[in-house]
């Protein structure tokens, strides 16, 4: 953790004295409408790791909103389980077909 992600990082935790922060929350702070994070978090598009309780829940953790807002890199979401859909298979198949 650089010093900048650290600075972000205890400016956050004062101010929620938590270190994870509720999805609102969260979009807030990186200056997001609230509805647009919860569409893109059930999308699996959010720009950070969503980490759910229960089905409703979903939870970031504040060092990873800190290196998001910081520019650092933050690691995205692990993949989706299950079949790919047709969508990426066919993405995969051009991409190797033009290789």
């Amino acid at each position: 953790m650089n010093s900048i992600t650290k600075e972000v990082y205890q400016s956050l935790y004062s101010k929620y004295q938590s270190h994870m922060l509720s999805l609102p929350l969260a979009a807030v702070e990186m200056g997001m409408a609230v509805q647009t994070a919860y569409n893109l978090s059930s999308q699996n598009d959010f720009p950070l790791p969503v980490i759910r309780l229960g089905k409703r829940k979903p939870l970031i953790r504040i060092i990873d909103l800190a290196a998001f807002l910081s520019g650092s890199e933050v690691v995205n979401q692990p993949k989706r389980r299950g079949r790919p859909s047709k969508a990426s298979q066919l993405e995969r198949r051009n991409y190797e077909r033009d290789k």
